[in-house]
């Protein structure tokens, strides 16, 4: 672990600024219209190396992949851990009503990919492959940017329990 005695280390937690052709191929695989996942691939592998650069450039003391080919930190764990489909019901927004003015400035920011899913059964890992090109993509930016210092951003259980709702299922028994 990096430590410093003449400086503040810093970082950021989480997403960066996505271009918008990234974030067209991102929307068409999360609306199922994505004819290869080849080009998905590609333009984050090339993202992340942009972004580690900019971030090392700016003089950030440890660096991230930017969730670059994620849609969302919370949804993200659908694409790689089994257990997850469907859609979640919305959380209640108790500050809605006080604060419309607040609640309409909020909704610009909110992420193009609204879409939650829900847990629907055990989870597990469904695209282990997947994971590894993610670490691999953040590893051979580091090493073209001359970074060492890297980490990866995962949602923990409780802020995945948060975002996506369990579903729940009536099972009907006969009484024979």
């Amino acid at each position: 672990m990096k430590r410093s005695t003449d400086r503040i280390l810093t970082t950021h937690t989480g997403s960066l600024p996505r271009s918008k052709d990234l974030l067209g191929l991102v929307r068409e695989r999360e609306e199922r219209r994505l004819n290869t996942e080849v080009a998905l691939h590609d333009r984050t592998r090339s993202a992340v190396f942009d972004v580690v650069r900019k971030q090392v450039e700016t003089g950030l003391s440890v660096i991230n992949d930017g969730e670059q080919g994620r849609a969302d930190y919370t949804i993200y764990v659908k694409d790689r851990l089994s257990g997850f489909a469907g859609e979640s019901s919305s959380w209640p927004n108790p500050d809605a009503e006080e604060f419309p003015e607040w609640t309409e400035m909020a909704r610009q920011f909110a992420p193009p990919f609204q879409k939650r899913p829900a847990c629907t059964g055990p989870v597990e890992w469904k695209d282990w492959p997947a994971v590894e090109r993610d670490i691999q993509n953040l590893k051979d930016a580091a090493v073209a940017a001359g970074t060492e210092e890297v980490f990866m951003t995962a949602p923990s259980p409780g802020q995945i329990g948060r975002f996506l709702r369990t579903a729940t299922t009536r099972a009907t028994r006969s009484t024979s």
